[in-house]
């Protein structure tokens, strides 16, 4: 695979005064040009994939899938061969009711969070398969503590006990950093983003999370937006807004990647819901880097051993990954 162009390391960064008045966190007017371009290779999988989510492990990228011979499945690296599927839905041993996508900063673990039965439960990926290593009760350990009873649509671990979890439906979005050892809320994160109650839908406002374990990435799914929030002590205080230009097209982010240093966006520039930048950001929202992809996706995995991009496009009709080599 060879660079389209040579790479321009830029720095181009407007920064204004943030006009929310609650936060006073700067904001940040992104540079649109595209100053780096990959050209992706086509790997064709030897076994039917549908990623609905995924990570990466030491040994495997874990693709989250809705297929009924188990919702999570094992694929090795680099090479990308299916290794086997875990976890059926269903009321057996070892089964869940719902096994929704949970994310977690360690490597080598996963989590899937069951709302019917209100548990969460942690896999450690080990001796090429699964192992359960706990559950923890979503709605706390006092019975008649209902306080974590809500439909959560995204739980991200941490720490060993902090999790950020979002709860959200028609009328209200609700970003908290609950404790699951000990079943309580400790605190809730600030929304930078100004609503009017009465013209809003809360469903217009989507959004991705990611998290490195320290900070907490935003990105808005029909917006060009992203908010960084840090994790100091039980409270997610907000650092940093990054938006487009004003003049903008109708555009936002398909994907996340936290990093140690950085984060990644997978951006759609042109409104169509297939991500086709990269953008690589600092967590104070400095500009690293801005990367167009030769293949439009809607997941991206980044593998800081072997130096590459793992892509899938869930709206294509192929069934294949993409690979971007990116030696930085």
């Amino acid at each position: 695979m060879k660079r389209i162009c040579a790479f321009v390391f830029a720095w181009s960064i407007i920064a204004v005064a943030c006009t929310d008045t609650r936060s006073n966190c700067p904001t940040v007017i992104k540079d649109p040009q595209v100053v780096n371009s990959l050209e992706g290779d086509l790997v064709t999988p030897d076994s039917v994939i549908s990623v609905l989510d995924w990570k990466l492990t030491d040994r495997y990228i874990v693709i989250y899938t809705s297929q009924a011979d188990g919702v999570l499945q094992l694929w090795s690296l680099p090479e990308l061969k299916y290794h086997g599927s875990y976890i059926r839905k269903g009321r057996g041993p070892g089964e869940l009711i719902a096994a929704n996508w949970g994310q977690t900063v360690e490597r080598n673990a996963v989590i899937l969070y069951d709302i019917p039965a209100g548990k969460l439960t942690r896999y450690l990926v080990r001796n090429d398969s699964l192992e359960t290593e706990c559950v923890l009760d979503i709605a706390g350990r006092r019975t008649q503590d209902k306080s974590l009873f809500k439909p959560y649509v995204d739980i991200l671990q941490m720490n060993d006990s902090f999790y950020a979890m979002r709860a959200s439906d028609r009328q209200k979005d609700e970003l908290s950093i609950v404790n699951l050892r000990h079943g309580d809320v400790v605190s809730y994160a600030e929304e930078l983003l100004q609503r009017d109650p009465e013209k809003d839908q809360y469903l217009e406002y989507d959004y991705l999370l990611a998290t490195d374990g320290r900070h907490l990435v935003k990105a808005y799914m029909e917006s060009d937006r992203i908010e960084i929030f840090e994790l100091l002590g039980t409270d997610l205080l907000p650092r940093c807004v990054i938006t487009g230009p004003e003049n903008s097209v109708s555009s936002g982010y398909n994907d996340i990647i936290c990093m140690g240093d950085r984060f990644v966006c997978l951006f759609a520039s042109d409104g169509s819901g297939e991500g086709n930048i990269l953008e690589v950001y600092g967590y104070d929202g400095s500009q690293l880097d801005r990367i167009a992809l030769s293949h439009p996706l809607t997941h991206i995995l980044y593998d800081e051993k072997n130096k590459i991009f793992y892509g899938y496009n869930a709206c294509s009709e192929k069934n294949n990954f993409y690979l971007f080599r990116y030696p930085k």
